[in-house]
Order: C-alpha cells, then structure tokens, then sequence
C-alpha cells in the first residue's frame, strides 16, 4: 500500500484520507470529510476497517481513545 511505502521513507511524514456520503450535488446533499494520520497513530486506529459497521460500544471505545 502506498503508506507502507511513505512511512518507510519517512515515519513522521502524514497520510490524509478521505471519504463522502451521500447523493452528490445534483440528487441532493453531499458531505466530505479528511483524517490526518501519521505512522504513530496506527495502534488507535489498528482494527478498523468499515466505521459503518462499529458496534456503538466500539465507536465510543474508539473516540475517548483518540
């Protein structure tokens, strides 16, 4: 994956991600969003793979982490 390869040239280097939900401009309301993550954030993050399917116990577990 292409972090692997930033990360081993440089670990204090970030990856953004990125997502949106929803219909797009033109069939209705869309929203984007953008995470900054370095190498030493993994172990927060490390197990999520899909937030829709986070349990709320989870999800909370994670954001008082974080």
């Amino acid at each position: 994956m292409i972090e692997d390869k930033v990360w081993r040239e440089d670990p204090n280097r970030y990856i953004i991600g990125v997502d949106e939900v929803g219909r797009g401009s033109f069939a209705g309301p869309i929203c984007a969003a953008a995470v900054r993550v370095n190498y030493y954030d993994l172990q927060k993050i490390s197990g999520i793979k899909d937030s829709k399917k986070l349990s709320e116990k989870k999800e909370m577990k994670f954001l008082i982490s974080s």
